[in-house]
């Protein structure tokens, strides 16, 4: 892995990342709550605030980015 670099640091359990065309990243923060987008130069900007523990990021066909949640409460049940 030779040509492995670290891009970002400080990130609160980073996961999903999506490459996008301008060379940038864009990941959930688990436990930051948040969607943040990683430049190549290092700069990190917060794109979405995600509260309930968002799992992972992806594009959609329409080109928006689309994460999952992690929102149950405890006790709670399927819809019927």
């Amino acid at each position: 892995m030779a040509n492995t670099r670290v891009l970002a640091t400080d990130l609160e359990f980073p996961e999903g990342p999506v490459v996008m065309p301008d060379g940038s990243v864009v990941l959930v923060e688990i436990r930051g709550q948040r969607l943040t987008r990683i430049w190549p130069d290092g700069r990190k900007q917060v794109v979405a605030e995600l509260p309930g523990g968002p799992n992972g990021a992806a594009m959609g066909p329409d080109g928006k980015c689309m994460s999952a949640t992690m929102a149950a409460l405890a006790g709670s049940r399927p819809a019927t």
